[in-house]
């Protein structure tokens, strides 16, 4: 009999001790319930937004650039990729293809993350101030990825809130397309600051977000709304924080990044521990790099898939400066004989 009790209280003993394990949160697993809880997680929530741009090379980091460039009148590609060719050549008969679906994708990965910190950070307990700059930082970035879906791809369905598997949203008009990105960004205006702590760099500013709308204006043909917007920059209240460089190449230089001239820059970083710029790749760590100077690049240096058609080159040689030199732009942005 007693060793039947004793065997009982071990068994009870060892319920017991199992019931918190299946009732405690994964902190490796978190789900909605689990994480918008406080201060930290709000920070996170906007981070992870931002760490969009890390995630593949489709976007700033290598791909997005050729929606763009390969289809303008400057440039060109000549590395012997079959999608970039295809691309150049307006001959887009597969929208499964990589470049295309890629950057799609990403850029909506960027717009769930964004709704999520829309949806969720309103109800965290938290200094006020800065829930209402991260909740605007998500909607100048939300306002970001849409204006790239809008701008490359034409009539992107709008999700303005956390999405679900089964949703089948319609496809927007381009004019409801832009018109929601002018909305975001005239919201994230009011709560966006002027500038940050050097901790802080590359989050979204106010000048960022007039300078993001004055494009979105433009885009169609809204002129007199583009100059207005943009006027912050030049004459208005962010004048100040933004001038020209003195030497134009600063741009272009990495000692001389988050310069005068930059409204919004990307941060990113090199890994000599990494040979990529794609981050999704879990054998990968931290590759928030960028190889599209390498991409850029002539033959013996780089791929060749983005110069500069020769024409372009021939304007700047053309005109001088007043000093009757030659245009120092030009061997900063370009390659040439």
């Amino acid at each position: 009999m007693k060793k039947y009790i004793v065997i009982l209280t071990v068994t009870i003993i060892a319920l017991a001790g199992c019931k918190r394990d299946f009732d405690a949160v994964n902190p490796n697993a978190p789900t909605i319930a689990s994480f918008w809880k406080n201060e930290t997680d709000a920070t996170k929530g906007i981070n992870a937004v931002y760490g969009t741009f890390y995630r593949t090379a489709s976007l700033y980091s290598r791909w997005i650039y050729y929606h763009g460039i390969l289809k303008s009148d400057e440039g060109f590609g000549s590395g012997g990729d079959g999608g970039l060719n295809n691309l150049m050549r307006f001959n887009q008969t597969n929208y499964n293809d990589g470049l295309t679906a890629d950057t799609w994708q990403t850029l909506y990965v960027g717009v769930f993350r964004a709704n999520q910190v829309i949806a969720n950070v309103p109800n965290i307990t938290m200094n006020e101030t800065t829930k209402k700059r991260i909740i605007a930082e998500a909607k100048f970035l939300r306002a970001l990825f849409y204006f790239n879906l809008t701008l490359y791809y034409g009539r992107p369905p709008l999700m303005l809130a956390p999405s679900q598997p089964k949703d089948v949203p319609r496809n927007a008009t381009t004019t409801e397309a832009y018109a929601q990105v002018a909305k975001d960004l005239t919201e994230a205006i009011v709560d966006l600051p002027v500038s940050y702590p050097a901790v802080d760099l590359g989050r979204a500013t106010r000048g960022a977000a007039y300078a993001l709308l004055g494009k979105t204006y433009l885009q169609q043909r809204l002129y007199q709304q583009a100059a207005d917007a943009f006027a912050y920059l030049v004459t208005g209240a962010g004048a100040s924080t933004y001038t020209l460089t003195a030497d134009y190449r600063d741009n272009f230089i990495i000692t001389k990044e988050n310069n005068s001239e930059s409204i919004f820059e990307i941060q990113f970083n090199e890994n000599v521990n990494e040979n990529t710029d794609d981050d999704v790749n879990e054998g990968a760590i931290n590759n928030t790099g960028t190889s599209i100077a390498q991409f850029f690049a002539p033959p013996g240096v780089g791929f060749s898939d983005g110069g500069a058609r020769r024409w372009v080159v021939d304007e700047f040689l053309q005109e001088r400066t007043v000093a009757n030199a030659q245009d120092p732009r030009l061997a900063a942005s370009f390659i040439f004989n």
